[in-house]
Formats: C-alpha cells, sequence, structure tokens
C-alpha cells in the first residue's frame, strides 16, 4: 500500500480494481483509488485474498453486539 497524498479527499474517491489472477481459491489484484479528476490517491499492489465459502458462515457469525 502507497498512499500519495497526506489524506484522502473529501468528496470521496473512486475505486479501480484490476484482476491479476482469479483462481479457484485465491484472488490477486492491483487496486487504485483515483479522486475527481482522475489523480492518484492511493494504490495497493498484489493485494491477495481467500475465497473460500466456509468464510461466510464464518464472518456472519462475526458480529459486534448492539
Amino acid at each position: 500500500y502507497r498512499q500519495f497524498r497526506n489524506s484522502f479527499p473529501a468528496d470521496g474517491v473512486s475505486v479501480v480494481i484490476k484482476i491479476r489472477e482469479n483462481g479457484n481459491r485465491l484472488a490477486r489484484a492491483d487496486i487504485e483509488f483515483l479522486d475527481s479528476k482522475g489523480g492518484l490517491v492511493a494504490r495497493l499492489e498484489d493485494y491477495e485474498c481467500v475465497l473460500d465459502t466456509s468464510l461466510s458462515e464464518a464472518f456472519t457469525r462475526n458480529r459486534l453486539p448492539v
């Protein structure tokens, strides 16, 4: 992760995700955060996540008390 500004713009950002690999249990991507003029605010390179249906149940139970 690299952030190219001190803070994110108050009016928000657009997120562009470029998928590099999409396998059976793993996905990799590069993620860019762009300001309203298309300027690069931050970039996350080589993001990796696990794709597993068992995680859905695990995270459903993971709730904070209200």
